[in-house]
């Protein structure tokens, strides 16, 4: 009967010692259920799922709920393709853009905080004085 289904002799004998009065029906019931169970749990809930969705109405990133949440943010993925989540991956903020650093990193700052020439307490007349003097004290040496 092993060959006939190409399975081991000792998973044919383990098979039928299962079940003393062996039923093929019970069995594969048995097994498929088993089969269901087996794996690890998720974590989506009906009240996390209420959660992420509102924040994802809210513009929120996937990458920024999972680390308010203390999830994975693979898992929000995985939520949002398995459609558990039902909300489209195209209405996610930047989607399909990529992030990329700003390479000058200079002036940002600063450009910010400083004010315009215009606003400079200096007036021009006073600028012109100081610049002639310099080069007034240049000639002289």
């Amino acid at each position: 009967m092993s060959n006939r289904l190409k399975r081991s002799p000792a998973t044919i004998s383990y098979e039928l010692a299962r079940c003393e009065p062996y039923q093929a029906e019970v069995a594969q019931t048995d097994a498929e259920y088993k089969r269901s169970r087996c794996g690890r749990k998720t974590k989506l809930n009906d009240k996390l799922r209420q959660i992420i969705l509102n924040h994802l109405r809210l513009s929120w990133s996937p990458e920024m709920i999972a680390h308010e949440f203390k999830l994975a943010t693979k898992s929000i993925y995985n939520w949002l393709n398995q459609r558990k989540i039902e909300f489209s991956l195209n209405d996610l903020p930047e989607h399909g853009v990529r992030q990329r650093r700003n390479l000058d990193q200079r002036s940002k700052y600063n450009q910010s905080l400083g004010r315009s020439i215009i606003l400079q307490p200096y007036s021009l007349e006073i600028l012109s004085e100081i610049s002639f003097n310099r080069s007034k004290s240049f000639l002289f040496c």
